[in-house]
């Protein structure tokens, strides 16, 4: 039987729910998730496959403006890494924040940037073609008045009229996994005819390396505050593959002193308390 692939760009603002929901569909965490904006620091592959269908999520840093890019001093492959991936995709998985759209009474689009090419221009300019785009409108549970969802769908599909094809509307709660088998069912039949990208069974791309800093990575956002996450490297020093479990050791290295006594904690407690999360 013939092998079908979708790719697809999950973009959207930071904290918008878009890990959380990659992992809701796939089925298994395979991205890092935390209140904290920009936890995802580069592109995650994150891979579904079944029967004959593969599905492939670029799980994208949240999208920032320019003058926030410079606040921040954020790398320049995170900032373009969206745009990257809708160039590399076939459709775009656009995220959008009803929690925040109920608290600022209107929805919230990413800045235009993410849509532009390097020469600031939009991706469609001059060819008339539009992103195919799944528009999906997460934290559905956060909003006191349902019928809200229908204001906050027209508001976006105003604004992303001239640079998206909005294909389909999903209401998700990627946290309680209301809406996630609707969204996964449709976007199955969105693959069409190609090589697979994965072998079945694999589901994220990167080393067992690079996925065991990310899951410790993730703890560091989970329990520190503020900017501290930001602030440390983390390297593995050696690690041990057991026949039913991986031993290893992992070196944090903090900007100072007064970073690193607040990442050990009193007596060593919290740091005790991140590993036994990552271990978990």
């Amino acid at each position: 039987m013939q092998r079908l692939l979708a790719k697809i760009a999950v973009v959207g603002l930071p904290n918008a729910g878009k890990s959380t929901l990659v992992n809701a569909i796939v089925g298994r965490k395979v991205s890092i998730v935390s209140q904290k904006a920009h936890t995802t620091r580069s592109v995650v592959m994150a891979v579904l496959t079944a029967n004959q269908s593969q599905l492939v999520f670029y799980d994208t840093p949240g999208v920032v403006s320019q003058n926030e890019s410079r606040q921040l001093k954020l790398p320049r492959p995170l900032i373009v890494a969206p745009r990257t991936a809708m160039q590399e995709c076939t459709q775009t998985m656009l995220v959008l924040d009803t929690q925040r759209a109920q608290t600022e009474n209107r929805i919230v689009l990413p800045p235009a940037v993410a849509f532009q090419n390097h020469e600031g221009r939009s991706e469609d300019a001059g060819s008339g073609a539009k992103l195919p785009t799944v528009l999906v409108l997460n934290k559905v549970d956060s909003l006191k008045h349902k019928p809200r969802l229908l204001e906050f769908t027209k508001q976006a599909k105003k604004m992303l009229h001239k640079t998206h094809d909005i294909k389909q509307v999903f209401f998700t709660s990627a946290t309680k996994g209301d809406g996630v088998q609707a969204l996964r069912s449709y976007l199955m039949t969105t693959a069409q005819p190609g090589d697979w990208l994965f072998k079945a069974g694999e589901v994220v791309n990167g080393t067992v390396n690079e996925l065991i800093l990310e899951f410790c990575r993730e703890q560091l956002y989970r329990n520190m505050n503020k900017e501290i996450p930001y602030q440390t490297h983390l390297t593995i020093i050696n690690i041990d593959n057991g026949q039913t479990d991986i031993k290893c050791r992992i070196k944090i290295e903090a900007k100072n002193r007064i970073v690193q006594s607040m990442i050990v904690g009193s007596g060593g407690e919290r740091l005790k308390r991140m590993v036994a999360f990552a271990e978990a």
